[in-house]
């Protein structure tokens, strides 16, 4: 199992989990259409609750987070620890899952196979009579060549021989 996948099952389904838990009737927060901040020097903020302007604010308090989503991680409640534990439990469900769904047809495919090549194999020795008296014989007259194959294979072995001695001496000439 790859672990940078089950890692970002595992998230996902922590900032699902925590966003159903913050705002159970919608599934997602609802941020106001505003927020303000105190900074450093007392000075009040007020600023646009954008995604964007969240997250800019949030990482200035040292929070890193990848998108608004993560925002509702944020809060820890004394349920953190169980959706924790659900999370991990649904990814690696999740991908376990989806590697059962992709074993099973090859294994389908190699039992068919198996299955297959024996049926095949048994049945080519029986009709072409290679089991039994006759045996040896019929697997002798399938392995010999017709008479002009073989008249043919001795041309071209000649043939080959000619060949091979005149590369060799045309290397000898030039290297």
């Amino acid at each position: 199992m790859l672990k940078a996948e089950y890692m970002k099952a595992k998230q996902e389904n922590v900032n699902h989990f925590a966003m159903l838990r913050h705002n159970p009737v919608e599934g997602s927060p609802r941020p106001p259409s505003t927020f303000c901040l105190v900074d450093n020097n007392g000075i009040t903020r007020h600023y646009s609750a954008t995604n964007d302007n969240l997250l800019t604010v949030v990482a200035a308090y040292g929070y890193r987070l990848s998108s608004h989503k993560d925002l509702a991680r944020l809060h820890e409640d004394e349920y953190h620890s169980e959706l924790d534990v659900i999370s991990h439990v649904i990814a690696y469900f999740e991908i376990s899952s989806r590697r059962v769904i992709d074993e099973v047809p090859q294994v389908f495919e190699t039992v068919f196979a198996s299955g297959f090549a024996k049926q095949l194999s048994k049945t080519l020795m029986t009709r072409l009579n290679l089991i039994g008296e006759k045996g040896v014989d019929n697997c002798v007259r399938y392995i010999r060549d017709e008479p002009n194959i073989e008249s043919k294979r001795k041309d071209l072995i000649r043939k080959r021989t000619i060949l091979e001695k005149a590369r060799e001496t045309i290397d000898r000439f030039f290297n």
